[in-house]
Order: C-alpha cells, then structure tokens, then sequence
C-alpha cells in the first residue's frame, strides 16, 4: 500500500502505528504490538476489529452502482465533491507530484461550488471513465483543460459548456449559505505535502476518484463494510487505497490527520469524524433532497426520503462542526427501464420490495423515464 497512507492509518486494537509486512507470499499491516491486519489479494485492508453488525451492500447491489456510476448520471454529485475539495484546499500547493509549491499561474480557489476555478495541472494517473463527460451543463467543473468527473474532454467542454453527451442543466440551485471562511489562510501548508482524503461509506469509490483527480498532490482512503464495493473501490484511483471499516466505531486512522472527508449518502459519526480531521480541514456531506427521484418513489413503491432528514444530519454534526455552506445540485435524468431498474438496484429500496413487482412497475414506465437528482451538499469545518 502507498506509504503516504499507511503512515496515517492506525491500529483498530490499540491505537499504535501500522507498517506493512510480507507474510511469505501475502502482505499484512502489523502494529509495534503484533497485532496484524491481512492486505486481501484484491488490494483492500481488514481494519475492522471484531465482528461487523452488518456485511453493508451486497455483491449485487454494488455491481448496481458500478453500472449506473459508471454510465455518469451522478458525475454531477462527483463533480461538485471535487469543486467543493478543491475551493476548501485552495490555499494547499495545486502542483505536479514530486514539486514543492503552487502551479504557476495557478489563481485562488473560491467558496462556491458553481464558480470553482480552473486551477492547477491535472494528474496525468487520472481514471478515464468514459471517453467524453456525461455530465450535464454546469456540472462539468474543470481543472486545466480537464473535467473532474475524471473524463479528458476538453475544447467547449473544458470551459463549462455542454460537450456532445450532455442533457441539461445541473447547477447549485440554492446559493452557498455563508456560515465561516471558505478557504482557511494556510490551509495546504497546515496539511502537509500530501493531504488525505477519506470517504466514509466510499461504495465504488467513484466519488473518491474524482476529487482525487481534482487534488493531484492529495491521497485518499476508502472505508467501507462491504468487501464488495472495497474488492472495487481499491482499483478506483491509482493514489487511493481501501480499508474494511466500520465507520460506527473508532476509525483507523490518526487524530488530525484528514485533510477532506466525504460522506455521500453515509453514516454520520460526528465525534469519529471531528477526531480523525485536520483543524484546517473540511467535511461534505451529501445526502438526498425531499424531491430526490421523486418521480420513481409513488410510480414504484420506493422508500421516500425523511421530510426531517436535513434537520437530523445538522444534529448529527452539531457538537464537533460548524456548517460553513451548503448548495442543492438538482439535474433531470433520461433514463431507460434497465438503468431505472439498476438504479433501484443499488440503493435501499433494493432490499424492501418484491422483485417480482418492481419488474412489472418499471415495465409499465413510459421511455425514457424522466428522473430528478437532487442532493445536499453540506460543507462543514471542525470546531
């Protein structure tokens, strides 16, 4: 595993530092107090300490998401994680890895997410994850002559008009709510040559990709309790690696050590959360919005989203963070009856409807079947 993250993870048992070490032909993180954690050969680490309350998503489920992430219907929400992390880090050194200091050229990141600049060089160990961004208008933020979401699309792509895939606009349609200062003055400095970047219920690690191909001198860490979604997330980015985690207990990792922590549709551990992030660090949170693919919810039965959802994560979070913004990101989906039916597949719902009825309610959608994103992003700084 890269030695910038080891260097940051800390054992489940005891608290101590972890190295790597080979067990004949396997690979292990050991403790000074031998208690030892097997690397799986499909790159991920077992963190966790004890017995998981739940195996989190299935194989199937996970397969779901890898297909619908992977078609770029949410690369709007990737794309706004990505401008977000960026304007939050945008005092650190945007450069190539291996320099000292900031690109040249390189303007201030701002606060806002609709505005975010193009600063810095992209990493050239970016995923391509598909050959032209499917990002609706707006969302395709860049940086350079590149998209977030991970895409090489450049020309009128690069500066923020629709390239020959998109359908619409997606944009922030509340504006950033002022609550503390966007960008903290010493922010990179503070948090070191290579700030890390963790995702808390990272699924995929899609999402993880995008703000690591956005932050080229970042790496980043996946959690999760699914060895699924790990078996995938840990092949998500060349500078990530992938950790068996449950995010409910203590994390891994060392106190102050976290430069971006995301958590996208996840758990909320607020006091872990507080423990683990730099002073000068940042936290987004997306979770659903009230009207969030409101036209499936009636249409198929699905769960709808907690009217008071907005008010429990604040509670979540109010003792160790301060909201500093928080944007809504809505985009209109064109969906076909397979990609409604992966959809479902991967969240939630999958688990509490028949699936004998879902396949005849979907069936009976008019094509393509017009769908709402809409989510919250939450930018939070540690008290």
């Amino acid at each position: 595993m890269d030695p910038r993250i080891v260097g940051r993870l800390r054992c489940p048992v005891c608290a101590e530092p972890l190295t790597e070490a080979a067990t004949g032909t396997a690979r292990a993180l050991r403790c000074p107090r031998r208690h030892s954690f097997d690397v799986a050969r499909q790159g991920y680490v077992d963190l966790l300490a004890g017995r998981a309350p739940h195996a989190g998503d299935t194989a199937e489920m996970v397969a779901a998401r890898a297909d619908f992430l992977a078609a770029g219907h949410y690369d709007p929400v990737s794309a706004a994680l990505a401008a977000a992390a960026l304007a939050a880090l945008g005092a650190a050194p945007v450069a190539d890895e291996g320099q000292d200091g900031p690109a040249a050229g390189a303007p201030a990141a701002t606060g806002r997410l609709a505005d975010a600049p193009a600063t810095g060089r992209p990493a050239a160990d970016a995923p391509i994850p598909q050959a032209l961004c499917s990002a609706p208008t707006g969302a395709a933020v860049t940086v350079g002559d590149r998209c977030v979401c991970g895409c090489r699309a450049k020309g009128a792509h690069a500066v923020g008009r629709p390239g020959p895939r998109h359908a619409g606009p997606a944009t922030p349609t509340e504006p950033a709510t002022p609550g503390g200062p966007a960008t903290p003055t010493g922010t990179g400095r503070a948090l070191g040559a290579y700030p890390l970047v963790v995702d808390a219920g990272a699924g995929t690690g899609r999402h993880l990709a995008a703000v690591l191909a956005a932050l080229p001198d970042a790496v980043g860490l996946a959690l999760d309790v699914s060895k699924p979604a790990l078996r995938r997330a840990a092949r998500a980015h060349p500078r990530a690696a992938a950790a068996l985690a449950d995010t409910w207990r203590r994390l891994p990792l060392a106190d102050g050590s976290v430069a971006v922590l995301l958590d996208v549709f996840a758990p909320r551990n607020g006091a872990e959360f507080r423990r683990v992030l730099h002073p000068a660090g940042v936290l987004l949170v997306v979770t659903p919005a009230e009207d969030h693919l409101a036209e499936l919810v009636d249409a198929l039965g699905l769960l709808k989203v907690d009217p008071d959802k907005a008010d429990r994560v604040a509670g979540s979070l109010a003792d160790h963070f301060d909201q500093a913004a928080e944007s809504v990101l809505r985009a209109r989906l064109e969906l076909t009856a397979p990609e409604v039916a992966t959809l479902v597949g991967m969240g939630p719902s999958a688990r509490h409807t028949d699936p004998a009825v879902l396949a005849a309610r979907i069936a009976a959608l008019p094509e393509p079947v017009g769908v709402t994103l809409a989510v919250r992003l939450g930018v939070y700084r540690p008290r």
